[in-house]
């Protein structure tokens, strides 16, 4: 009895073995199997890029700064290293890459703002907030902003950046800047007068034209003045083509 007992035990542990054994085998050919097709299918072969919220640049131009190409399986993409790439361009302050199987990948980026444009023989640039000359404006890129007709000056990117942070509705009435002798001066959308700013006191003076534009602007009969002039303290004095003078009191 304990004989038959015995080897019963003993063909349990070969079989134990044996289905242990052929698992294993199956699982390796399985996972052989699996990497030959693997190497073999295209399915995973990186087919299309989307790139979403691109105004400064064209989608090409960011798939190119990814270096990320075509054909390679999403799976070996570097994201680590595309989104570095991405963001060390002075176009881009962020980015993220995102995988969609089985062959598609979407890079999400954030742009640098820019505050201007600037005209350089014939053609518009942007320009960021730290006075950089960035890339050719793109048609259509939506961006409704100054155009710099001079060159970029410490002074206009200083008194654009003040201007937006202090007066969202003066900025944004700036039709054109330029830098003279005579310091900033400014052309608004709804008028062709020249509005003198001068070289200092920017901050004083973004509110003193603010104020102006709200209480006197629609009254005034701009097709008789020659220009307006801020650079008196707390006064907007305007020049008419007849060479009087008209000055608006303290405001």
């Amino acid at each position: 009895m304990n004989f038959l007992k015995n080897i019963y035990v003993k063909a349990k542990i070969v079989f134990m073995w044996t289905l242990a054994v052929s698992f294993c085998i199956s699982l390796i050919a399985g996972i052989i199997f699996a990497v030959i097709n693997y190497n073999k299918t295209n399915i995973f072969d990186l087919k299309k890029v989307i790139v979403r919220n691109e105004n400064l640049l064209e989608a090409s131009q960011v798939i190119g700064i990814s270096k990320i190409k075509k054909g390679i399986r999403i799976m070996d993409i570097d994201r680590s290293s595309a989104v570095k790439k991405l963001n060390d361009s002075p176009y881009i302050e962020s980015s993220m890459i995102t995988l969609v199987y089985p062959a598609t990948i979407i890079i999400d980026i954030k742009e640098t703002e820019p505050i201007a444009f600037v005209k350089n023989e014939a053609e518009l640039f942007y320009v960021d907030r730290e006075g950089k000359i960035l890339c050719k404006v793109k048609p259509r890129s939506g961006y409704d902003l100054p155009i710099i007709n001079s060159g970029v000056s410490a002074e206009i990117v200083e008194f654009l950046n003040i201007s937006l942070e202090k007066s969202p509705l003066m900025y944004h009435q700036i039709s054109e800047a330029e830098y003279t002798e005579k310091g900033i001066e400014l052309y608004l959308n709804k008028s062709s007068t020249r509005i003198i700013i001068g070289k200092e006191d920017f901050r004083k003076k973004i509110v003193v034209l603010e104020n102006f534009l709200k209480e006197e602007y629609n009254s005034i009969p701009f097709g008789k003045v020659d220009y307006i002039d801020l650079r008196f303290d707390d006064q907007v004095v305007l020049r008419e083509l007849k060479l009087a003078d008209k000055q608006y009191g303290e405001m």
